[in-house]
């Protein structure tokens, strides 16, 4: 699917921050430009434009949709904002000074809480109240009374913790980010690996790795970053059905696309 851009300047290079699968398989984008969010069908319909001014929404760059509820963060002035899905206010949250700096995106909980996502994923924090207060937290595991957590580690290792399993993940550059994208209703999970293939200039290589309950990795997918044409920070996300989906950025319009994985035996 895809939408078209608006005019801007010439040689402005511009760009959504991120977006995002909700449960009905619809597809909501921060247009961070018009200071919106877009809200799309499955198909690729456009259903609403939601203009976040009215909220007072500065810097919008992640969103995280429940079946009740959208969770806008904000960076500029840091803060995450509840919306209905109609797009009333419901609730705002302070985000901790000490956690403003490294503040990467928003995921939600099992049960719709607010959790920060700091370093490309590397710690999660959960908003215990509105006021600011926070506690270290992880990923929610589906059916299981357990949690992940990343630690990156080394010059080129790093290891992932699902529940029982604990994932060594080795790069062939440098490791600069490691993040859990999502885990599927059956349990396998996929992993963001961001490895730093050159330092003059600096250029980065992101591939998104599956792993079945038990570790074994499955397949492989390289993600064109360095063929957006705008970059966009949150630009992967978990359909419910177990798909990911890239958020693709071209000259005159963003297109989403599903990414396809090479079986592990196949991947270089």
């Amino acid at each position: 699917m895809r939408y078209e851009g608006q005019n801007v300047p010439e040689k402005e290079v511009w760009g959504p921050q991120g977006f995002t699968v909700a449960p009905d398989g619809a597809f909501w984008i921060v247009d961070s430009v018009g200071n919106r969010l877009l809200h799309y069908d499955a198909t690729g319909h456009l259903l609403d434009r939601l203009d976040l001014d009215p909220h007072h929404v500065v810097g919008a760059a992640d969103v995280a949709v429940t079946d009740s509820h959208i969770l806008v963060l904000a960076i500029s002035i840091p803060m995450v904002y509840r919306l209905s899905t109609e797009g009333e206010s419901v609730a705002r949250y302070t985000v901790p000074p000490h956690l403003e700096g490294e503040i990467s995106g928003i995921t939600v909980g099992d049960h719709g809480e607010v959790i920060l996502e700091l370093g490309e994923g590397r710690s999660l924090f959960l908003l215990v109240d509105a006021d600011g207060k926070a506690s270290q937290t992880g990923y929610y595991v589906p059916n299981k009374p357990t949690y992940a957590s990343i630690e990156a580690r080394g010059a080129n290792r790093g290891h992932v913790v699902i529940g029982d399993q604990r994932v060594e993940i080795i790069t062939t550059h440098a490791l600069t980010g490691l993040r859990v994208l999502g885990i599927t209703p059956a349990g396998s999970f996929y992993v963001r690996v961001s490895e730093r293939t050159s330092t003059s200039p600096t250029q980065v290589s992101v591939t998104l790795r599956h792993y079945s309950t038990a570790g074994q990795l499955l397949g492989v997918a390289h993600v064109p970053v360095a063929e957006q044409h705008a970059y966009v920070p949150n630009g992967l996300a978990l359909g419910p059905e177990g798909d990911v989906y890239a958020l693709i950025t071209l000259p005159d319009r963003v297109e989403i696309q599903r990414i396809v994985f090479r079986p592990a035996k196949e991947a270089p």
